[in-house]
């Protein structure tokens, strides 16, 4: 299925939006473990951080999954 690149502009942002949401979120993700494995507890702020990692990282989820669903829904 061929993309205008009125669709193509939008989607490789969202994309590119969503890669840079799963590197945070990964690395947060890293850093909580490193403090598991040291047997120490995550502290506060880094467990905020990975809560708003999460939320961001869905909506852009969300978002990439929308624009895919809106170019390829049959349009009558």
């Amino acid at each position: 299925m061929p993309i205008s690149p009125a669709e193509a502009k939008p989607l490789k942002e969202a994309v590119a939006e969503f890669a840079n949401m799963s590197a945070s979120l990964r690395a947060l993700e890293a850093d909580e473990l490193w403090c598991q494995a040291e047997g120490r507890t995550p502290g506060p702020n880094l467990l905020a951080l990975l809560d708003a990692a999460r939320i961001k990282w869905r909506k852009a989820h969300t978002r990439v999954y929308k624009l895919i669903d809106d170019m390829t829904e049959e349009k009558p």
